[in-house]
């Protein structure tokens, strides 16, 4: 047997209940996803608008005259002519005092190009993660491969700018979510 050999199977008998605890949690994460997941309805369907609950959060695209407007409001109802919705403001933690009057939205069906549920919350719980997932695998990487280290040193040098690549890239998903709400009407 050579040197190598007995290293690579010594460090594998070593870890091998690790390995085997990561590969069972992805496959019962990826199954529970699978089991959780909402069907999609019918991209075009103004039923599903209209079907909306009052105070719903939505994302309304609209081509009002001729330059597409983008609007965060509170869905207020929805007919066959017309989307009608009340101005939004983002909660928050210290006391702002409210506009004088609620703007109130209105758009006619035909100007309406999209319309999304938002969920703030889950939205930015997973630009937070996919932002710190990213970060971590940049800055282990780069740790990693920086300035030709050797030994523990590497991988010192990973976990630590792995660390903070996960926090600074946790910071700016938080900060910028760039996860969209569900598409639920496209014209």
């Amino acid at each position: 047997m050579a040197p190598g050999e007995a290293i690579y199977d010594r460090f594998v008998m070593r870890y091998q209940s690790f390995v085997a605890v990561i590969v069972t949690s992805c496959v019962l994460t990826c199954q529970l996803g699978a089991q959780v997941a909402v069907p999609v309805p019918r991209k075009g369907s103004w039923e599903i608008v209209e079907n909306l609950p009052r105070g719903t959060l939505l994302w309304v695209k609209s081509s009002a005259e001729g330059s597409g407007q983008t609007v965060k409001c509170v869905f207020h109802s929805a007919d066959d002519a017309q989307l009608e919705c009340g101005h939004w403001t983002r909660p928050r933690p210290f006391v702002v005092y409210p506009p004088r009057s609620a703007d109130e939205y209105v758009f006619p069906r035909e100007q309406v190009l999209q319309v999304r549920i938002e969920n703030e919350d889950m939205q930015t719980t997973q630009s937070t993660a996919l932002g710190a997932i990213a970060g971590a695998t940049l800055g282990g990487v780069v740790g990693y491969n920086c300035c030709r280290q050797s030994g523990s040193t590497r991988t010192g040098g990973a976990f630590l700018l792995g660390g903070l690549g996960a926090l600074a890239g946790g910071g700016i998903g938080h900060a910028f979510p760039f996860v969209k709400g569900m598409l639920i009407y496209q014209r």
